[in-house]
């Protein structure tokens, strides 16, 4: 976790069925609740997991991954950040793939 005094964000995302995320990475600690549908993620070193309704992802700060909707219907997550004040945002986007 950051040192000091902590925000934390919570925030639902909904990827489309048949969906791409682009290439990105958390500077801050991430962790996200699969309430629906299957997300294959995979990272810059090519690793790869599958994630189902039920599961906890605990993100890798500081490496670029991505996530994939890999079923019919919508991947819903109930994401957990833990920021700096003042921090509104912990998703930092790649222009290009790793």
């Amino acid at each position: 976790m950051p040192d000091g005094p902590l925000r934390l964000l919570v925030n639902r995302y909904v990827i489309r069925e048949g969906a791409n995320l682009p290439w990105h990475l958390h500077p801050e600690q991430r962790y996200a609740y699969v309430e629906s549908g299957s997300i294959r993620v995979e990272d810059e070193r090519g690793n790869s997991q599958v994630y189902a309704p039920g599961q906890t992802l605990v993100e890798q700060r500081q490496v670029v991954h991505r996530g994939i909707n890999l079923g019919q219907g919508e991947v819903s997550l109930l994401v957990f950040d833990y920021v700096p004040r003042g921090v509104h945002t912990n998703t930092v986007v790649r222009t290009s793939a790793p």
